[in-house]
């Protein structure tokens, strides 16, 4: 699970859309920076991380973020993102995330991400209670065996473009 990649502030840098044309609900040129640069840690297998087999981005209503971050990698790996749940429809990602089988990477807005995880059950240790809003360096993972209700939960900085921190949340 990760948070969408870096987004306008209210003046430059601004959002552009991925044909370049200005849109404050579309990440940054860092942001798409950073989306191109999630192809190669999510297809790697290194650091702890098994490629996704599914991609899931909230459906772009008031933000296309999540969806331009997943973008990349999608075209890369061939994957379709999923983007038909609504962003504050918590309970519907979660239901989708724990009936899925495989890796399932999940690109959503920061506030709601704290709640995604209380909303999957039983989760150890427990994830932090507030993603810090100028953080978007970092991967949240969740496993859990076959057949198994508990989630193991753990973070792995992304450490893929200057500035980012090798701390977790």
């Amino acid at each position: 699970m990760i948070r969408h990649a870096e987004k306008p502030q209210g003046g430059a840098p601004y959002g552009v859309q991925e044909s370049g044309e200005r849109d404050k609900r579309s990440l940054t040129i860092r942001g798409w920076t950073r989306a191109g640069a999630l192809i190669g840690l999510f297809t790697s297998g290194e650091r702890g991380i098994t490629p996704p087999q599914h991609l899931v981005a909230a459906r772009p209503v008031q933000s296309r973020r999540p969806l331009e971050t997943l973008t990349p990698l999608s075209g890369k790996a061939g994957l379709p993102i999923d983007s038909a749940i609504d962003p504050d429809d918590i309970a519907q990602l979660a239901a989708t995330l724990r009936r899925t089988p495989g890796v399932t990477l999940t690109a959503w807005e920061h506030e709601h991400l704290p709640a995604i995880a209380v909303a999957l059950g039983t989760v150890t240790p427990t994830p932090p209670t507030k993603w810090p809003g100028d953080r978007f360096d970092v991967v949240w993972v969740f496993r859990r065996k076959a057949g198994a209700s508990t989630w193991q939960f753990s973070q792995i900085p992304q450490l893929l473009l200057g500035g980012d921190q090798d701390r977790v949340i």
